[in-house]
Order: C-alpha cells, then structure tokens, then sequence
C-alpha cells in the first residue's frame, strides 16, 4: 500500500482539476455512490466537492469517511470542503 504523501504526489494534477461530482442538499445517496464508483473505474481518481448545503456539512471528515468506505476508494486529500479519491488496488 503506497503511503499518502506518494498518493498525493501521484494524483496531484487532479488540484488543479475541477471537481466531477458535487454533494449537495440530497446527501451521500446510492446514485452519487454509483457514480462515484463509475467515475473511479474509469480515471482511478476523481475530486469531489462538498456544497454548503449538505447535510452534515460541518463533518466533512465524516462525510469523506462514509464516501470512501461505501465506494471502497482511499482518500488522498482533504482541502477545504473538496476531496480527493482514489481507487484502491
């Protein structure tokens, strides 16, 4: 398993990206997880913006927590309210 700071550096291009998926008002719901795994398989590591009106905005370590263990992805970067996932190997 690589170590985080090698993720970051790995998938770094992806801050300079703008986010694929947006969580909003509706949540963390099967859908977005659906999507989420959809867009994994595809380009190994997405960015993912947390909007203010998501419920339980003022957890986002929680909610990055929850969206990476239901999409079975590892966390790369927490910056802000935007979140870097990448898939596991």
């Amino acid at each position: 398993m690589k170590s985080n700071y090698n993720l970051k550096k790995k998938y770094s291009f992806l801050i300079h990206e703008k986010s694929t998926v947006h969580v909003g008002k509706n949540g963390i719901t099967d859908n977005l997880i659906e999507s989420i795994k959809a867009q994994l398989r595809k380009k190994k590591a997405i960015k993912i913006r947390i909007l203010k009106n998501a419920p339980n905005f003022e957890k986002l370590e929680e909610l990055a927590q929850d969206i990476a263990q239901k999409t079975q992805a590892e966390i790369v970067e927490i910056r802000g309210h935007t979140l870097i996932l990448a898939e596991k190997k």
